[in-house]
């Protein structure tokens, strides 16, 4: 209802002091905290380091959508630089892939190709600098993908003795919280599908990823539209579905879950009222 009276600068302004914060605490976390346990990557402001990754995600795509309701002709490259810098210093592996994916994508899709070339040079030289570290990310991240892998047939095989409705919500949590032997202390396989399988079965994760489906058929409809503003943020939020259903829901943790999904129905329903917009404009 209010939608016409948002104040899309000051969204802008705070997402910026918002990043600004977080890259201040991630650099002190990586290059000065050595007081801090597990300093080797950066968290902002977050708890966790996979959320963090993940947030940093959406706030690329945020950026890209608040630049094209603003009319700004280039992205706020500076922005988008931070949250690159901070996505590395994460090392998340899964947040690499994701945000690798989106920014190689989105600059293809709008025929960025210099900066898609001295990006990748940028990177590469980053990449090299910090190859020892990256070296030793990978490999002591050996172990656990080797555990959560485990896990994760561990529960598809209670969930397999279910299949169609599964045990419940809750069920897969409560299983690994009372198998410490199992676990190893994590509560999470750090996937949602096999989470949702053995709570819900395949029923509840036919209902989970359909409405996402429509979604991503809506966004796809939306990219013929006239108005390219419209079209802009549609490939924007197509990504995003393409984000959480491809990559976050396959390396999840549970504090992830409902924030993954909120700002995808964040960016849809911005898509949907810049449409209405253009539609009412376009009538009268």
């Amino acid at each position: 209802m209010n939608y016409e009276q948002t104040n899309w600068e000051k969204v802008y302004k705070w997402v910026k002091i918002f990043i600004a914060i977080n890259l201040l605490f991630c650099l002190y976390q990586v290059f000065f905290g050595s007081g801090i346990s597990d300093t080797a990557r950066g968290s902002g402001v977050t708890p966790s380091r996979n959320t963090f990754s993940m947030y940093l995600v959406f706030t690329f795509d945020f950026i890209l959508i608040l630049s094209f309701l603003l009319n700004k002709n280039k992205f706020s490259l500076l922005l988008i630089t931070s949250v690159i810098i901070m996505e590395f210093l994460s090392f998340g592996r899964a947040g690499w892939a994701i945000l690798g994916f989106s920014f190689i994508l989105t600059l293809i899709y709008y025929r960025k190709i210099v900066v898609l070339l001295v990006t990748s040079l940028l990177t590469s030289g980053v990449v090299y600098a910090f190859w020892d570290k990256i070296i030793i990310r990978l490999q002591s991240g050996e172990g656990t993908s080797q555990h959560r892998e485990n896990m994760a047939n561990l529960l598809k095989y209670y969930g397999e003795q279910q299949p169609y409705f599964g045990y419940g919500f809750g069920w897969a949590q409560k299983f690994l919280a009372e198998n410490p032997a199992v676990s190893s202390g994590i509560i999470q396989p750090h996937n949602d599908y096999v989470r949702l399988f053995v709570d819900i079965g395949y029923l509840g994760i036919a209902l989970f990823i359909i409405p996402f489906l429509l979604i991503a058929f809506r966004c796809i409809k939306m990219l013929s539209c006239k108005d390219k503003k419209v079209k802009q943020i549609a490939f924007i939020s197509l990504i995003s579905v393409v984000q959480v259903l491809a990559f976050m829901k396959v390396y999840n943790a549970i504090d992830m879950y409902f924030a993954s999904t909120m700002m995808v129905w964040l960016f849809v329903a911005i898509l949907e009222m810049e449409y209405r917009k253009f539609k009412n404009k376009h009538l009268s």
